[in-house]
C-alpha cells in the first residue's frame, strides 16, 4: 500500500473530468464536504480517495472515487449524521498540512493513552468541523475501541484525542 494521493490533485483530476461536471450541471447546489480513504495501521492508503459532495437541500451525498484511470461515481446516499449536525463546506485551499505531515504529529504528539494501544486499521477523513478543517484519524484498537484524533489541516495543531468504546458494557 501507498501513502493517499495529494488532496489538491485529486480534487482537480476529478473536477476536470467529464463524469463530474456532469454530474455537476444537475446537482448545482452540491459543495465539497469530504475526503475518506481507508488506512492500515502504518497510515498507508487501502484504497483510493473517496470525494464526497453534498446536496442540503436534498440532505445526501454524492461520492466519487478517484480510480486510476478515471473517476466512478456512487449512487446518491443518505449522509451519516447526527439531526443536530451541520455538514460544513471543506475549504480546500485551508489545508496547509498535507496527509503525510498530519500523520507525522499524530505519531509524534499522541498521548500516552492512544500510542500505546494496538492499532488495527481505520480510516481518514478531511472535512469542516465547526469551523476548523481536520484530518480526522479513527483506528479499531485491538480492544474494541476507536482511537480518534482531530490534527488541524491549517496550523497542524493537535486538536483532540480520544478512545471511545465499540461496546458499551452492561455492567452485569
Amino acid at each position: 500500500m501507498m501513502e493517499p494521493a495529494d488532496v489538491q490533485a485529486t480534487f482537480t483530476n476529478i473536477t476536470k473530468h467529464k463524469l463530474f461536471q456532469d454530474w455537476k450541471k444537475i446537482h448545482s447546489d452540491s459543495f465539497l464536504s469530504h475526503f475518506f480513504c481507508p488506512l492500515d495501521n502504518a497510515c498507508q492508503a487501502k484504497g483510493p480517495w473517496e470525494i464526497g459532495f453534498y446536496d442540503k437541500g436534498k440532505n445526501k451525498i454524492t461520492i466519487f472515487v478517484a480510480a486510476d484511470n478515471s473517476p466512478e461515481i456512487k449512487q446518491e446516499d443518505d449522509i451519516f449524521k447526527k439531526e443536530e449536525e451541520i455538514v460544513e463546506e471543506l475549504p480546500l485551499k485551508e489545508v496547509a498540512v498535507p496527509f503525510t505531515k498530519a500523520a507525522e504529529i499524530l505519531r509524534l504528539k499522541s498521548k500516552p493513552e492512544l500510542s500505546h494501544q494496538q492499532l488495527g486499521d481505520g480510516f481518514i477523513v478531511l472535512q469542516q468541523i465547526s469551523g476548523k478543517t481536520l484530518w480526522n484519524f479513527t483506528f479499531i484498537t485491538k480492544t474494541l475501541q476507536f482511537a480518534n484524533s482531530k490534527v488541524n489541516a491549517s496550523s497542524g495543531e493537535l486538536e483532540s484525542q480520544q478512545l471511545i468504546n465499540v461496546v458499551e458494557s452492561s455492567g452485569k
